[in-house]
Formats: structure tokens, C-alpha cells, sequence
């Protein structure tokens, strides 16, 4: 009776370590015309993301009309988010009509960044 009890116990605790643990994400995004732009961080590692924010933030005032451009921040699961399996944050995503055109994770360059969003962005049309 007792080694039943501690198989059980022993089955509980491999399964719960299966599920996977989510955590809690940061979203930055907007929707200008045709595409949308969302780029997900650790709340708890905000600073690596900086070169993110900062590509972004220049996109903004050299290509579009700075009233109409506005982002927006929330939180939400990880679960929630379909890009981010198997990535790492920060990581920027840019689709359009729903479809991802491209996606860049992790510790880049300002430059990289700027670059890449720059190529997603002429391929999409804008």
C-alpha cells in the first residue's frame, strides 16, 4: 500500500514538472496601415531590451507622422503569445494581415534592429 502511495506521489510530481511554466510578458505595440508591430519583454530584464526600444523609437520619428503612430503597452501571459515559443527575449515581430513577415530575438544591435525592421517593413509595402 505504501509503495503504491509513493508511485503515485512520484507519477504527480514528473507530470507536474511537464506542464509548462508560463511567465508574464511585456508587449509593446502598434498598428499603423497594414501591419502590426509587437515587441515582447521579461518585465524583469526591461534593460535588455533598451536597443529595442530605441530602434523603434527612431523608426517612429523618421518614418511616420509622430501623432498618429502610438503604442501601446500590456501584459500578458506567454501562453498567449504564438511567436514566442522557443524564442528569446526581446524579441520584435512584425506582421502583416496577421501573417509574420519577420521576427528578431534576443540581445541585438541597434543597428540590426533598425536594419531589420527597415527590410520587413519595404517587403510589406510601406
Amino acid at each position: 500500500m505504501q509503495t503504491n502511495k509513493l508511485m503515485i506521489f512520484t507519477v504527480l510530481l514528473l507530470l507536474m514538472g511537464c506542464i509548462g511554466q508560463s511567465e508574464e510578458v511585456q508587449v509593446l505595440s502598434t498598428s499603423p496601415d497594414d501591419y502590426d508591430l509587437y515587441l515582447y519583454t521579461n518585465p524583469d530584464q526591461e534593460e535588455k531590451a533598451e536597443n529595442y526600444m530605441t530602434a523603434l523609437l527612431n523608426w517612429k520619428l523618421e518614418h511616420q507622422d509622430h501623432n498618429r503612430l502610438q503604442f501601446k503597452q500590456t501584459t500578458t501571459d506567454s501562453h498567449n503569445v504564438e511567436d514566442i515559443e522557443g524564442a528569446s527575449l526581446p524579441m520584435l515581430v512584425v506582421k502583416k494581415e496577421g501573417r509574420t513577415i519577420t521576427r528578431l530575438s534576443g540581445i541585438e544591435t541597434e543597428n540590426r534592429i533598425s536594419s531589420t525592421l527597415e527590410e520587413a517593413l519595404v517587403l510589406s509595402g510601406t
